[in-house]
């Protein structure tokens, strides 16, 4: 029966284990307006458990060139992908997507957004492209928006079994009230706390995370994932580094 019973957990866990650990491909920001500039760098993040691996991207125009650092993005670091645009420089809005293929099993194609002159993409509410102008613009200007005084924060060498701190501070630049739905660490020696889950416009907040290097050696990169109902940024990525040493 031991025998048995050791044999089916050796055949189980392995499944589990692969249902578990799987990587997840995460973006600071799923687009960027060229309009100030010619270069910009998306960081891709891979806030899963298990190795992501950038298999193919692919870009809508000659116009647009993306070139990735690295292929492969082990737990909790990230890559850059750096993007440069050649078009148009007339007023005319452009709007052209680069295609990121990866072994995310739940977004195995990342869409980003290279835009010029932008003014009321449809991409951004697809289901509102048969609706007239006037009332898209309304939909548009009526939103909440995330923003983050900084979104990475490195602690630089810290003393194994010193828990530092650092505050994030939040800021709704919408017009409407932004809602804190849910804050997710990548790691049980980083605690992330709000001090308050809406802010009406133009008010601030602040995400207190803490870090605790007892368990930790080496050179260490955590996410914090912030949850919000900012309908362009749902999923807005926080990142600290660390430099631990026994």
């Amino acid at each position: 029966m031991t025998k048995k019973l050791v044999l089916l957990l050796f055949l189980i866990c392995p499944i589990i284990f692969g249902q578990t650990i799987r990587p997840r491909i995460a973006v600071q920001s799923v687009e960027h307006d060229f309009s100030s500039s010619g270069s910009f760098k998306f960081i891709i993040f891979n806030s899963g458990g298990g190795v992501l691996k950038i298999n193919k991207i692919h870009t809508t125009c000659r116009c647009v060139t993306a070139d990735l650092d690295k292929k492969e993005v082990n737990i909790g670091d990230s890559a850059f992908l750096s993007v440069t645009y050649s078009g148009s420089s007339g007023n005319k809005e452009n709007i052209e997507y680069i295609y990121v293929n990866s072994n995310d099993e739940t977004t195995p194609t990342l869409r980003l957004t290279v835009i010029y002159n932008k003014k009321y993409p449809d991409l951004v509410f697809p289901n509102l492209s048969k609706v007239d102008k006037e009332k898209r613009q309304s939909v548009l200007t009526d939103i909440p928006k995330i923003t983050f005084s900084d979104t990475t924060f490195d602690f630089g060498d810290v003393k194994k079994g010193e828990v530092v701190s650092h505050n994030f501070t939040i800021v709704n630049r919408g017009n409407s009230t932004l809602e804190i739905k849910r804050i997710r660490t990548s790691c049980g020696c980083t605690a992330a706390l709000l001090n308050k889950t809406k802010l009406e416009a133009g008010e601030s907040g602040v995400i207190h995370v803490e870090f605790d290097s007892s368990i930790e050696n080496g050179s260490v990169s955590r996410i914090i994932e912030v949850i919000s109902n900012d309908p362009i940024n749902e999923k807005s990525i926080l990142k600290i580094h660390a430099n631990v040493k026994g």
